[in-house]
């Protein structure tokens, strides 16, 4: 009978050990960030072979309210693009795989900035009254 629970073990911690790629970093947008600007999120694997899937969310500080970016996540890319679509506020970005929930360093979205546009309804006239 020990002989079929090493054997067990074995294929277990084998199994285990080849199926997981732990995500070591999240990084941050470079400040300032603004809804509605395009961003990029990197992460770094301890495995980059790993072809597992994972989610990507973004969540605020401090109340906890969390907006899924991407719930069927490839590791291996390494990347997502995203295009803010968050309140203004202080958030991190967190993976969550079978290793476990990983998060980044806090960060903060500002209100998106006002552009300015040329406006086709809109005439001065100029006279030369006197």
């Amino acid at each position: 009978m020990s002989k079929f629970v090493s054997i067990f073990l074995i294929l277990l911690f084998a199994c285990v050990g080849c199926s997981l790629a732990d995500v070591t970093n999240i990084g941050i947008p470079q400040s300032p960030v603004h809804t509605g600007d395009k961003i990029t999120i990197n992460w770094s694997l301890s495995d980059s072979s790993s072809k597992s899937s994972a989610v990507l969310k973004i969540t605020q500080v401090p109340d906890g309210n969390y907006t899924i970016i991407d719930n069927q996540l490839e590791l291996s890319t390494l990347q997502e693009n995203w295009i803010i679509s968050v309140a203004a506020g202080t958030y991190y970005f967190s993976i969550i795989s079978d290793d476990g929930e990983v998060r980044s360093d806090n960060f903060i979205v500002n209100k998106s900035e006002p552009t300015a546009s040329y406006n086709d309804s809109m005439y001065f006239y100029i006279t030369n009254e006197r």
